[in-house]
């Protein structure tokens, strides 16, 4: 496994990964538009996409998070501070749902999906070009906050990363709504990695828990977690049920990196031509993994 050492390698890799899949989607989102013109819109044209704007994002794409080492790191910080306060184990994200999103999105029928999921089959040799063989992993490395409200594992780096990135994003994510179809503000991007998050237990609101004390893991501020081999990338519901393994919903997966089958944890299990939750969608022989942690939730 090689990891790319220079910041702006992995970085135009990742960014472009993620750039590539809006502009892709706006561009089959535009197909589907053509037969209406500007001059063609009407009053309800015009409240249905304000409408729209206020809708809250229902699907996700986001690298699955499947390295032992990063779960059991992130297991041993949630247990002592559960060990310290039982009240925020329901703060904790199962280890069974870690990812890292690179954009969210609202998908408001079976069609729009399917457009998404075109896209995601689509982009795979390109994304294996810009790789160009050699696998990209996402070193992560200290923790961080959001108002102390959500902890999460920082990705080292992350500066050079998001100044990158963040502008694709932002010229994509225009392109992107302009065909109906909503994405994530690109400015409010951080590449992160939640393991708690307030908002999981609101019971705690009413004992007085108003924000999460830093006290509870200072101790792991500069903790290396590991590396992260980007192998999938995830088109994933935030509402429909979740998977048996504790795992999103998934709708479509891409594999852009070599698999590593049959590790520890078991977090991997490759399925020639099925799709993780469908079984029908992915291109007929291409194997496909499921993240299947043996972790449940804590």
């Amino acid at each position: 496994m090689v990891l790319f050492s220079n910041t702006l390698t992995y970085t135009r890799g990742f960014n472009t990964v993620s750039a590539f899949i809006l502009v892709k989607i706006s561009e089959r989102r535009q197909k589907k538009k053509r037969k209406r013109t500007l001059g063609d819109e009407t009053e309800d044209d015009s409240d249905k996409k304000k409408k729209k704007k206020h809708l809250r994002p229902n699907y996700f794409i986001s690298v699955p998070i499947t390295n032992p080492k990063i779960h059991a790191s992130i297991k041993a910080i949630q247990t002592l501070i559960i060990e310290e306060d039982d009240r925020y184990t329901k703060a904790m994200i199962p280890l069974s749902t870690l990812h890292m999103t690179l954009l969210v999105t609202y998908l408001s029928s079976e069609e729009e999906v399917n457009i998404a999921i075109s896209v995601i089959k689509e982009v795979k040799e390109s994304i294996q070009r810009i790789l160009q063989g050699e696998p990209l992993l996402l070193p992560f490395h200290g923790i961080g906050h959001f108002r102390n409200e959500v902890v999460f594992v920082k990705m080292v780096e992350a500066e050079d990363f998001l100044k990158h990135m963040a502008a694709h994003l932002e010229f994509a994510k225009r392109a992107f709504e302009e065909k109906g179809i909503l994405a994530g503000d690109s400015k409010d991007f951080k590449p992160h990695l939640t393991f708690m998050k307030l908002s999981r237990a609101p019971k705690l609101r009413s004992q007085g828990i108003k924000k999460l004390d830093p006290k509870l893991y200072k101790n792991f501020e500069n903790q290396n977690f590991g590396n992260e081999k980007l192998v999938n990338l995830d088109l994933c519901s935030m509402l429909k049920k979740k998977q048996p393994n504790g795992y999103y919903h998934c709708e479509a997966s891409i594999t852009v990196g070599k698999l590593d089958c049959g590790m520890v944890m078991g977090q991997l299990e490759c399925k020639p031509g099925t799709i993780p939750g469908q079984g029908t969608r992915a291109s007929q022989g291409e194997p496909t993994c499921t993240p299947m942690h043996t972790q449940g939730p804590i």
